[in-house]
């Protein structure tokens, strides 16, 4: 076997533009969105289940308090990290690239072929969702 396929990482960049900023605030809104609901209802099951104890006399079992405890707080935290996001998006600059992360591509590795150069430096770069570049940087090693 002279070739064979493996997977790579991609990075994904964006060129920022008021269309751009439009659909993150727009994704980032409707995770608040969702997180707020989830958290209401999580509320609601935690004070469901504080009644029941109230009502039967009993005290609500520590574990299962301190298990409600940490998923508030981490609802706070999550919270926070998309009030972030929501920050951080209103301060992109037009034309500045935003990135959006990574995808897996394969690639073809034959012998003698440099692993670093196949495996790192490869990035895509969009302009409204459209592919404005590929981006290849040979990595001397």
């Amino acid at each position: 076997m002279s070739e064979v396929n493996v997977i790579r990482k991609v990075v994904v960049k964006s060129i920022v533009n008021d269309k751009l900023r439009s659909i993150l605030d727009e994704e980032a809104q409707g995770n608040l969105s969702n997180l707020e609901q989830e958290f209401a209802r999580f509320q609601q099951h935690r004070e469901q289940y504080v009644n029941q104890c109230r009502e039967r006399d009993v005290k609500p079992d520590y574990e299962i308090m301190k298990k409600m405890a940490f998923e508030e707080e981490k609802f706070k935290n999550s919270r926070a990290q998309v009030q972030g996001r929501l920050d951080e998006i209103k301060s992109l600059e037009d034309g500045q690239e935003y990135l959006h992360g990574t995808v897996d591509s394969t690639v073809p590795v034959k012998i003698g072929d440099n692993w670093h150069s196949l495996m790192t430096g490869v990035e895509v770069l969009l302009e409204d969702g459209v592919v404005k570049d590929i981006r290849e940087r040979e990595l001397k090693i």
